[in-house]
Order: structure tokens, then sequence, then C-alpha cells
């Protein structure tokens, strides 16, 4: 069942109408003059394209950080944890990103797309205590999208991806990432002083670095499932290599 389209199908009806809508075929089952007042009088046309957009879904379910005219867009397995708390320690607002104006200066910072899917896959396996299952074998050899720590950045940002100016965090330090932060804030007009040296929130544990490494193996060495990958993170590579082979610092 399309779910939504379900909802918005039932919010919208008439008592007269005896028709059930579970997807868009039943929709077109209608009679003409029921789908003529969806799409007249309750506007089913632009409902339908909200659903089908990555924009519309990426706009409300991801929360950034504002200050000023510049946005910081926290992304998972990217240090997310520590600059949340950063920004909200220096006064910056959490909004959604589709409140943000569309002159905002947007930033953010990513890492090699398979790494951040590997690191993610591994952070649902631990906290979900799926190491200690007995199917353990099972799962890391078949979960490929458990949860939004492994969804590709491209899906997650929709064409948000063609404004952000992303900084490469795997290829420098903590503290050049942090220089690079002020760095780029300073040219937008805000002055800030980033701590150097922090000690990171999340640091990886022995248990967690030995399921890290089971996730490599399983994935690496099964040809038709790292073909899968691929295909779903094909975009996110392509967005990784442009950042890193423009990266001036």
């Amino acid at each position: 069942m399309d779910v939504l389209l379900n909802k918005f199908y039932n919010d919208v009806k008439a008592t007269e109408w005896d028709y059930k809508v579970e997807n868009i075929n039943d929709i077109y089952k209608l009679p003409l003059h029921i789908r003529d007042e969806m799409i007249n009088d309750f506007s089913m046309y632009n409902r339908l394209t909200e659903i089908e957009s990555i924009d519309y879904w990426s706009s409300s379910i991801n929360w950034v950080y504002v200050y000023n005219n510049i946005c910081f867009i926290p992304l998972d397995k990217c240090a997310s944890t520590y600059y949340k708390k950063l920004f909200s320690d220096l006064g910056w607002h959490e909004i959604p990103l589709g409140d943000v104006p569309d002159d905002y200066y947007m930033i953010s910072c990513i890492i090699n797309p398979m790494k951040k899917y590997m690191k993610g896959l591994t952070e649902y396996i631990y906290y979900n205590n799926l190491h200690n299952s007995d199917s353990y074998n099972i799962l890391i050899n078949t979960l490929l999208i458990p949860d939004h720590h492994t969804i590709p950045y491209t899906n997650t940002l929709g064409s948000y991806v063609k404004k952000i100016d992303f900084i490469p965090m795997d290829i420098m330090s903590d503290n050049e990432v942090k220089i690079s932060l002020m760095k780029r804030f300073k040219s937008s007009g805000y002055k800030a002083t980033l701590p150097l040296d922090d000690q990171r929130i999340h640091v990886s544990s022995s248990e967690k670095l030995e399921i890290y490494k089971d996730v490599i193996n399983s994935v690496t060495n099964d040809r038709e499932r790292l073909a899968f990958i691929y295909t779903m993170f094909c975009n996110d590579l392509a967005l990784y290599r442009n950042v890193v082979e423009n990266w001036s610092g």
C-alpha cells in the first residue's frame, strides 16, 4: 500500500465516495468526476509531487544549524554528534533544512561514501547488539540499508548537494577540518573560534573495531552484494571524488 496516497485520499474523500484507494492504480480506476475533484479542488498532483520528491523529504527530516547567513549540515558518521553539540554550545539555532533561506551559505563535512557505509553498518550492528546474536553471520552477510546511518548522501540531501560546500574531513586531521571551517565562516562574515585539540565524543571500542573488520570482509568478499552497494552509492562516489579533486584547503 502507498500509505501517504491512501491517507491523502481518505482525508479528502466525500462521504458518498465508496471506493478504496491503496495505490496510484486505484486512482485511475475512480470515476472521472472524482478524479477531477481531487485534482482541481484538492491539488492531488501537488501532493503526489511532494511524495515523489527527495527534496521534500530531505527538507523535513534533516535538521541543521544556522547562524547569521551560514548553515552547517551535520551528516551521519561524519562527526555529526560532535558538531551538533559544538554549534549548539556556540548559540547556533537548530532548524529543518527546508526552513533555511535560499541565500544562506551551506557547508558540511563528508567522508568517503564506502567508509561511511561500512561505519554505518557497524553502528547498526553494534548498538542493536546483533554481534551477540546467533544469526550474526547471516545478518552481517545480508544487511544492506538497515537505518539512516547507511543511506547515501545524495539520497539524504537530494538537490541540496549542489548548494553545499563540502569538506572532505577524512583526508585531514580534526584540527585541519576546524581550521577549514573557520576559514569559510570568515569568508561569509562570521569570525568564529573553534576549539582545537578537542577530544572526540565517540571513540571506537575494540569490540566495535572487530565488527568493522567483519563488515569490510563480508561486503568485499561478496561480488553480487558489492555490486548492489555500488549501484546505490555510485552518485555519492562521484560527488566525493569531485570534492577531493577540487579541494583547496
